[in-house]
């Protein structure tokens, strides 16, 4: 079996266990998923520190993963940790500014981000990142699917 099918089945323990003992033997090549996998399983066990701590790991085997970042950061932000969840966010924010046509990833992290400036009072800044969120969209028609999104944090 695997940490994967463990956890697809409902063995939190198992998967557990499986998890832990492939990041024990992870290389190069297969930590950031061991790690992954590892995080979803202590995430369904409501362990958000093992969680925080699980994603650090993955990032660590591979640093330019926006979606382990990204989740990195929500974990962050769901462990009582905002202030390290912005930092996290803009990190992916800065990234993904350097593309010459932005993703639906920018939007996303400026999303969380937001929730994060607002938690920490930070209004000014997220204001300024729903504004720029919007021009997004307004300007490249493929971010349409992430206005919703982007709209709903406006009426926060």
């Amino acid at each position: 079996m695997s940490a994967s099918h463990e956890l697809a089945v409902g063995r939190i323990g198992e998967a557990l266990e499986y998890a832990t003992e492939a990041c024990r033997r992870a290389t190069q090549k297969t930590g950031a998923l061991c790690y992954s996998i590892k995080a979803r399983a202590l995430d369904t066990a409501h362990d958000r520190n093992g969680q925080v701590d699980a994603l650090a790991r993955a990032l660590e085997y591979d640093p330019a993963d926006a979606v382990a970042r990204h989740q990195y950061g929500v974990a962050l932000s769901r462990a009582g940790q905002p202030t390290k969840a912005v930092e996290e966010f803009t990190k992916i924010i800065d990234q993904e500014e350097t593309r010459s046509v932005p993703r639906a990833t920018l939007l996303m992290a400026m999303k969380t981000r937001i929730i994060n400036l607002r938690r920490l009072g930070r209004l000014e800044e997220a204001n300024r990142d729903l504004a720029r969120a919007k021009k997004l969209v307004e300007t490249y028609p493929h971010l349409a699917a992430q206005a919703t999104h982007i709209e709903a944090r406006d009426e926060k």
